[in-house]
């Protein structure tokens, strides 16, 4: 396998990681507290506050770095293809 491709996709998926328990805290977790599904006693500002930083910080990001992991995850199998064809 491509070695800078390799690499990419590592540290992509580490983002990725990252980033969705951070979606889901900052955007689902409101959501819930509104509806009295989650246990926690919050606010309307925090809530507000909640979603301004889930879905004007984290949503963008998640985005770019789920379309870079597939951009990546293309690259590397084709490049892994080429490297198979010059070796035979």
């Amino acid at each position: 396998m491509n070695k800078p491709g390799a690499l990419f996709l590592v540290i992509m998926a580490v983002i990725e990681a990252i980033i969705l328990p951070l979606f889901l805290l900052f955007v689902i977790c409101p959501f819930a507290a509104i509806q009295g599904l989650g246990v926690i006693d919050i606010n309307l500002g925090d809530i507000l506050i909640f979603l301004i930083f889930g879905l004007c910080i984290l949503l963008p990001i998640f985005f770019i770095t789920t379309v870079l992991f597939v951009i990546a995850l293309i690259y590397t199998f084709v490049s892994n293809k080429k490297h198979q064809r010059i070796n035979n």
